[in-house]
């Protein structure tokens, strides 16, 4: 009887364990991952392209669906997609400006990026001059693609998640005959994290540097956008959201 007792409390023991482990786990995936409006707009949108797709382009913007799950992307988006290809299982809709800036929505708008490119006569690493082609990519993103933007940010400046955008620039120098990459003055990938509220202040990498000491971290960054550029391809990217969470209700 004594021994029946105890498997009996092992049973159960076990049982409760198994069922606090699943709680557990779907309580994180519920913190961490926030499904809304945002997610039930974007996702019919991208499911059911051709039902949206002509309105989008009344808009202006070229439209495209990437499917992580197929693994195929094109040659203009591979450098910005790369933020998906982890922890992301459902289309991205992609709306590209007529400038070439590209806006992606996942769980609302995640992302936004640009290439440029340049022919200059450089001085190249070694002293000499040559003409190279300068490929310049620019990439604003959210920390967290599973859940939607913030409208506003309420964390404190001195915490963590108040930085809560990452934006990132990738200068890259090839030769105009071989297209081999070579070395120039700025070639660089410069990166740092940006509070979407403003835009002005960033994180150091050792932790919070809301005076901004980091200056050789986002140097080229600085120098290209300011703060006000930055938060404007932001707000861009809501303002848009909430025409594709319009353009789903009107549809619906």
């Amino acid at each position: 009887m004594e021994w029946t007792g105890k498997r009996f409390l092992s049973r159960l023991a076990w049982i409760l364990g198994i069922i606090c482990l699943c709680t557990g786990i779907l309580f994180i995936k519920l913190f961490f991952t926030t499904y809304g409006e945002e997610w039930d707009a974007i996702q019919c949108i991208a499911n059911n392209i051709d039902n949206y797709e002509a309105e989008i382009e009344r808009w202006g913007y070229q439209v495209n669906v990437f499917d992580p799950m197929s693994g195929n992307m094109s040659k203009e988006d591979d450098f910005a997609l790369i933020n998906y290809m982890e922890g992301v299982y459902d289309p991205v809709l992609i709306l590209t400006d007529q400038a070439g800036g590209c806006w992606y929505f996942y769980n609302g708008f995640d992302q936004y990026a640009q290439e440029m490119e340049s022919i200059e006569l450089t001085p190249l690493w070694g002293g000499e001059e040559d003409i190279v082609k300068i490929v310049t990519q620019f990439q604003l993103f959210k920390d967290c693609l599973n859940c939607p933007p913030l409208e506003k940010n309420n964390a404190r400046p001195d915490e963590r998640a108040y930085y809560d955008v990452q934006v990132h620039l990738n200068v890259s120098y090839y030769t105009m005959e071989a297209g081999e990459r070579v070395f120039g003055p700025e070639a660089d990938i410069s990166f740092t994290n940006y509070s979407s509220n403003n835009f002005e202040d960033c994180r150091h990498f050792g932790g919070v540097d809301p005076s901004g000491l980091n200056y050789d971290s986002d140097r080229e960054i600085k120098e290209r956008f300011t703060a006000e550029q930055l938060l404007e391809f932001y707000q861009q990217g809501l303002t848009l959201q909430e025409r594709l969470i319009e353009l789903y209700h009107s549809n619906s």
